[in-house]
């Protein structure tokens, strides 16, 4: 008995990976405001101004406004929907904010509907049969990236979808690179940056990124500071039925990224060699990235609320502002005057005016 407590994964501890981190301990970061959402299971859709909007998949036509000068959730905004006949799978809407427009989609229909912030009713936007997909983000007023299952390949792709240019739906097969089966394994996460005109990928399994232009021609193809070359992903067959089974839960490296003021931050999973396992388990620990090089810059931690780990976060100056399983929680940031360990935990969100002017804020 001794011996299976000793060697269970509850009594396990997590190890280092094999890197190191830049952790520069020069700033605090506090909370700020501490609000309760209830258990709607919330994602940030985007903000327009000082405005940030907050979404959920069980009332996917609801959102949250939430008012970053007054540090208050406004008001629900109910979305109405115009010209649809039909719903399928309501948890796969989505909505995505892009400043002045809001675009609502479902891949499994597959639809994308646009509206105008305010109004807050969508109309069409190109509904296409056929062209399924399972992540939507709009990089302008008329056009996003889709993330979708290739009827060429059997496998997933990136593609641009637009309203102005022809064609309309542009599939480009060789930027997702295959290891194992192409569906699994390339797994990842899309965001934009209006500051450079870029997007990012980051792949869940393995530490690379990808930085695209508007049009979706790969710029860079950079390594995440981990060692986890691979996907960690064991996939079997069934025979009889012609298709494939996750055989084990696959190992996630990188599970969100932001993408702001030109730099790619990614939330990690591992821990790093030179970072104290009690500090790393309390908090999570974003990396940075320089969208125009990829040359990796440092990391901060968000701290842990009631034992939940960030669940999604967005970056503004002087804020970060992170969703837990039941809360909205604002984190000032501010030049530290002392480091003493025992009152806060310390994090290098780097000032974000030195890396970019005033008139770009």
């Amino acid at each position: 008995m001794i011996f299976m407590y000793a060697t269970s994964p509850a009594n396990s501890k997590v190890k280092p990976a094999g890197f190191n981190r830049n952790i520069e301990l020069l700033q605090n970061l506090t909370i700020d405001r501490e609000i309760e959402l209830g258990n709607d299971g919330y994602y940030i859709a985007g903000k327009s101004g000082e405005r940030l909007f907050i979404g959920t998949r069980r009332r996917p036509f609801m959102l949250l406004e939430y008012n970053q000068n007054t540090n208050e959730i406004k008001h629900e905004i109910n979305i109405s929907l115009s010209g649809v006949d039909s719903i399928r799978d309501l948890a796969n809407f989505k909505v995505a904010i892009d400043s002045p427009y809001f675009f609502i989609s479902n891949g499994s229909m597959p639809d994308i509907l646009r509206g105008k912030i305010d109004d807050w009713r969508a109309v069409h936007f190109l509904r296409d049969s056929g062209h399924f997909f399972v992540d939507a983000v709009p990089i302008s007023p008329n056009s996003l990236i889709l993330r979708s299952l290739s009827a060429k390949t059997r496998m997933f792709a990136l593609g641009k979808r637009t309203l102005v240019d022809t064609p309309y739906f542009d599939v480009k097969h060789d930027i997702l690179e295959r290891q194992i089966d192409g569906v699994v394994d390339v797994h990842g996460t899309i965001s934009y940056d209006k500051k450079t005109h870029r997007a990012a990928y980051v792949y869940a399994y393995r530490n690379q990124f990808i930085v695209m232009d508007s049009n979706l021609n790969v710029l860079l193809r950079p390594h995440t500071i981990d060692t986890f070359s691979r996907a960690h992903i064991k996939i079997e067959k069934i025979e009889s039925k012609g298709e494939s089974i996750v055989a084990s839960p696959p190992t996630t490296i990188n599970s969100v990224i932001r993408t702001a003021y030109g730099v790619v931050f990614v939330q990690s999973n591992l821990l790093s060699n030179n970072e104290k396992p009690e500090l790393y388990e309390s908090s999570s620990v974003i990396d940075k990235y320089d969208i125009g090089t990829g040359k990796y810059l440092s990391s901060f931690y968000v701290p842990n609320y009631k034992k939940e780990r960030a669940s999604d976060f967005i970056i503004l100056p002087n804020k970060v502002i992170a969703l837990y399983q039941n809360h909205l929680i604002t984190f000032k940031t501010y030049q530290a005057t002392t480091l003493k360990r025992s009152t806060t935990i310390k994090t290098e969100v780097d000032s974000l005016s030195s890396q970019t002017t005033k008139s770009d804020i």
